[in-house]
């Protein structure tokens, strides 16, 4: 996926979110440490800085939200980062978010400290985030 793929997916996928660019995208691909997985339809994006990974998000194509494509994507990604070293990952969540949410529990991934006003909104509203973590 090329940056500008990645951006537009992303908007879709966030429409309530500030959009990342494709410069955004450009700059996080060039990374070493940077940790992407994709399929036809979303991809897992994140860092992996040994022992340690940050997923940054998981996008899916509204049309194929809820078909398993997260589920698959999530499974590559902690693959890929446990290949590459990590004993644990790292996430934010929007906490009004529950359906995110109840996705990373299923995971095996645990609420360890919330995040107040982390999250603008693009109306200019702050949402609190919560950190979460999973150790592989």
């Amino acid at each position: 996926m090329t940056p500008q793929a990645l951006s537009k997916l992303h908007k879709q996928a966030f429409p309530n979110a500030r959009n990342w660019t494709e410069e955004e995208f450009e700059v996080l691909l060039a990374k070493p440490a940077t940790l992407f997985v994709s399929s036809d339809h979303g991809f897992a994006l994140g860092q992996v800085i040994a022992p340690e990974c940050d997923l940054q998000m998981i996008a899916i194509e509204p049309a194929h939200q809820g078909n398993g494509l997260g589920s698959d994507l999530m499974n590559k990604f902690e693959q890929a980062a446990h290949e590459r070293g990590a004993i644990k990952i790292l996430l934010e969540v929007d906490a009004s978010d529950h359906t995110v949410l109840k996705f990373y529990e299923r995971f095996s991934f645990e609420a360890i400290r919330r995040l107040p006003a982390y999250y603008s909104k693009k109306d200019g509203t702050k949402t609190d985030a919560i950190l979460m973590q999973k150790l592989l």
